[in-house]
């Protein structure tokens, strides 16, 4: 029922979860830039999402629960046995999950 819905639509009507990268903000690459490093391992680079303003727009839609994880949380979950754990970046991308559920 609800493939091929609109973002927007989408809470009004479904149980919804949805997983996002953002740039984190103007602290690293240029988008074009990163939309180069990400196409050049086989991803594409659909949007351009800042954190914040993310999080409003998903909150104004009726996303409950909304998740921003920065460098350094992102490396304390998914590589805390890493050699990236001892130095976490200060800068990057962001990972934003959000729920209706």
């Amino acid at each position: 029922m609800c493939s091929g819905m609109t973002l927007p639509s989408l809470p009004e009507i479904c149980r919804v979860r949805a997983r996002f990268d953002s740039t984190g903000g103007g602290n690293g690459p240029s988008p074009r830039r990163r939309a180069a490093r990400v196409a050049a391992v086989g991803e594409a680079w659909v949007n351009y999402f800042e954190a914040d303003e993310l999080r409003t727009k998903l909150t104004a839609l009726g996303f409950s629960d909304v998740e921003d994880l920065g460098p350094a949380q992102i490396v304390a979950r998914y590589f805390a046995e890493s050699w990236q754990a001892k130095a976490p970046a200060a800068r990057g991308g962001h990972i934003v999950r959000a729920s209706t559920v």
